[in-house]
């Protein structure tokens, strides 16, 4: 049996973070799911530094675009820019619905752009989306 795709979230809302692991698990999406709060912490955990020495490599991460210290545009463009992790792919998850920050996400390399939905059965097909995403690049 193959291990679940590993999955990093990068978001400053324990609560968004914890409602995104809880569909993951409520869907058929089995993933190893991970969060961090903000783009430092990511760039550790996708380095294996400080405290992520044992991190796996996430097979896809979520971003948030409003986070502190380092905004979610700034952090995907940092990833797409960086032979390290460039082909991962990276999904924007964000409540800006603005036609330019998602025309802006998808020139820097994002592989699809959610705004964050408002009910759960939105989260759910925002979820069963990101699981068919994982399944094609697989």
């Amino acid at each position: 049996m193959s291990c679940p795709p590993t999955v990093l979230m990068i978001d400053d809302n324990p609560a968004d973070c914890r409602l995104v692991k809880e569909m993951f698990a409520e869907s058929e999406a089995k993933v190893d799911f991970h969060s961090v709060a903000d783009g430092p912490k990511a760039f550790d955990f996708l380095s294996k530094s400080r405290n992520y020495a044992s991190s796996p490599t996430p097979d896809l991460i979520v971003v948030d675009l409003n986070l502190p210290i380092l905004g979610g545009k700034k952090i995907l463009n940092l990833i797409k820019t960086d032979q390290r992790w460039k082909a991962i792919p990276v999904v924007v998850l964000s409540s800006s619905s603005l036609q330019e920050d998602i025309d802006e996400c998808m020139e820097l390399g994002a592989e699809r752009y959610f705004t964050k939905p408002a009910t759960v059965d939105d989260y759910l097909r925002v979820i069963s989306e990101i699981d068919q995403l994982l399944k094609h690049l697989r």
